[in-house]
């Protein structure tokens, strides 16, 4: 009668925890979709695959089983542009063995991605340093290094076309990037994307990633600020645009 008693109350308890969950689920996707009206977006709660290159990028290639969701997307005004936008939720798992057994841990992380629409754009990655950069520095791997001193310690720099590094991040990008930045930023084929590693964001972050991602922009030198608008039916009714 005990052991009864006892499985009966577990059981309960599980169920009220994956009820609570299934419900802090619900309300997420609810606050998100109501994101993506009012920025003129749509919204996609079911899972898919990450567009172009994204996918390539490193924080989404990691494990298995995995797939984005709570997707906004669509052309948003950032800038002077217009740009194809998507941000959402994305999931992905990794299964360990020690050899007698597994077991599978599940990650969540929020991102937001915009289509530059420069397609021969070189590759860049700029992330915040950690204790194996500083380990493989030591042994001679260094990243791209800035005049600016603070901002090389930060940052682990790499891409492509050194060159096309120092004129995206020339010194006014480089003091908005040292006030504030996320975890990672990857600029790959005709996609920007940043994330703040396998973190979700509260619904109002969004909002203020899309602000700092209007600034960054902004910055961009001269030669690059001559990005197509994006062609979309959407665009008659009037984008979003983000203001400071």
């Amino acid at each position: 009668m005990v052991i009864v008693f006892v499985v009966t109350a577990i059981a309960a308890v599980i169920i009220g925890a994956i009820v609570h969950y299934n419900k802090k689920e619900g309300e997420r996707t609810e606050m998100l979709r109501r994101l993506a009206e009012r920025l003129g977006l749509r919204f996609t709660p079911k899972h898919h695959t990450l567009p172009g290159r994204v996918s390539d990028m490193a924080d989404f290639a990691r494990g298995h089983s995995r797939y984005a969701y709570n997707t906004l997307h669509g052309p948003l005004r950032v800038g002077s542009v217009t740009l194809d936008v998507q941000a959402g939720d994305y999931h992905f798992a990794v299964t360990r063995s020690n050899g007698k057994s597994s077991s599978t841990q599940h990650y969540n992380l929020s991102y937001l991605a915009v289509r530059v629409g420069l397609p021969g754009t070189p590759r860049v990655t700029l992330r915040r340093e950690g204790f194996f950069d500083t380990v493989s520095a030591a042994f001679g791997f260094n990243d791209i290094d800035f005049e600016s001193a603070e901002f090389s310690r930060k940052f682990h720099v790499s891409s492509s076309d050194k060159r096309f590094a120092y004129d995206l991040l020339h010194p006014r990008a480089i003091e908005l990037l040292l006030d504030e930045c996320p975890n990672r930023l990857d600029l790959r084929g005709e996609w920007l994307c940043l994330t703040n590693k396998d973190k979700r964001w509260e619904v109002d972050e969004f909002a203020g990633w899309l602000v700092w991602l209007e600034r960054f922009v902004n910055l961009w030198p001269d030669h690059m600020d001559d990005l197509p608008e994006v062609s979309s039916p959407a665009t008659a009714t009037g984008a979003a645009t983000w203001k400071d």
